[in-house]
């Protein structure tokens, strides 16, 4: 398993250049539906500050949670391919199926972070067969 730092590395910087560009546009979405401000103006708003202040950006909750939600996916897309790889196995299913696991396991805690951050309302429990 020497290729697991790869694996991480490429993993992380994949996501780290994704995350702003999905973090602005879901973070606009959902403030857009809940009323909170027009999408427009929320995708320039968010764009002014990747722009002008990057530290401030990436420290944001939201920025976190759309790294996290990429990061994981791409790292185990790439741990099980290299897993798959030294163990002589297909990777078509494994991959589907460990991949499909971790992105909407962490994409429905996103989405509720996102509600509660960025809704006006108060939050309403969720329905436990949504989690199935």
């Amino acid at each position: 398993m020497d290729g697991v730092p790869a694996d991480v590395g490429a993993a992380a910087c994949s996501a780290f250049l994704v995350a702003p560009f999905v973090c602005i546009v879901d973070k606009s979405i959902i403030s857009n539906a809940s009323g909170r401000k027009p999408l427009w103006q929320s995708i320039k708003d968010s764009f002014k500050e990747l722009l002008v202040r990057p530290h401030v950006f990436l420290r944001r909750p939201e920025f976190a949670w759309i790294f996290s939600l990429y990061g994981l996916t791409y790292l185990t897309a790439n741990l099980t391919d290299s897993i798959c790889e030294v163990k002589s196995v297909d990777k078509t299913i494994p991959k589907f199926l460990t991949t499909s696991s971790v992105n909407l396991t962490v994409c429905i805690a996103k989405d509720r972070a996102f509600t509660r951050m960025f809704g006006v309302v108060s939050p309403k429990p969720l329905p436990f067969a949504t989690y199935a």
